[in-house]
């Protein structure tokens, strides 16, 4: 019995994280950035995605960033049987401040990722 519940809270997990995961939801867009809901493992962060100018070959420079506050994590107990539990102290979790600039064309934008954010300058596709 013990182990079709964790069967089901395992699978639910996945779904839940799975839909998290696929679906992110831009929140903002301000000119050449949008920002999204992302999650990292089991934490939620927020990606913000700013493109530079558009180059006459068609590239662009893209700046990636995943951002998350430092938090305290809760203290827990797990028990085994009533006289075998352990308890794992709370502890601070690190803030995550992740930054990447790389070229982009129109060929090379990653699958999670839109297109083109900024304005094309007049006669470049």
């Amino acid at each position: 019995m013990k182990l079709k519940n964790l069967t089901a809270t395992a699978a639910l997990t996945a779904a839940l994280l799975g839909a998290c995961i696929t679906a992110p939801a831009a929140s903002a867009n301000t000119d050449n950035c949008t920002e999204q809901f992302w999650m990292m493992g089991l934490r939620s962060a927020e990606r913000t995605i700013c493109d530079g100018p558009l180059n006459p070959d068609g590239s662009w420079m893209r700046t990636r960033s995943f951002d998350a506050p430092a938090f305290t994590a809760d203290g827990y107990s797990v028990c085994y049987s009533a006289v075998y539990c352990t308890f794992t102290m709370p502890r601070e979790v690190a803030a995550i401040d992740q930054v990447e600039t790389y070229r982009v064309t129109a060929d090379t934008v990653l699958p999670d990722e839109p297109g083109y954010l900024g304005l094309a300058p007049t006669g470049v596709a």
